[in-house]
């Protein structure tokens, strides 16, 4: 087990692919992008229901009550399912796809067309 604290974000990617699951406990979380970068290397992901990430990962992730049996819970079920692991590391690299940055920028921009129009 690594315990890396603060990573170089242009080092981070050789974690994500020794990483067995990526968890999050975080209900305050906007759009969490390491969790988004955790799906596209392939990675299970456990997050905490309540917040944006249940809405990220959709159905490939492995939502929880953010509490800590529960979220231990669903560590042990990612640790020793290789099953499930699998299902969930497809169903995640086909979630990503969902976000980029050309999709993110047409949503802006039709939220802020939306907005100038509603202003008229």
């Amino acid at each position: 087990m690594t315990f890396a604290g603060n990573v170089d974000p242009a080092k981070i990617y050789p974690y994500y692919q020794k990483a067995l699951a990526y968890v999050s406990a975080s209900i305050l979380e906007g759009f969490h992008l390491p969790l988004a970068e955790a799906m596209a290397c392939g990675i299970p992901t456990v997050v905490a229901r309540g917040g944006a990430q249940t809405e990220i990962v959709a159905d490939a992730g492995l939502p929880v009550d953010p509490t800590a049996e529960d979220l231990a819970r669903g560590m042990a079920a990612v640790a020793f399912d290789p099953e499930l692991r699998a299902r969930m590391r497809a169903k995640g690299l086909e979630r990503c796809k969902a976000f980029s940055w050309q999709a993110a920028a047409r949503k802006m921009i039709a939220a802020f067309e939306e907005i100038h129009a509603a202003r008229r």
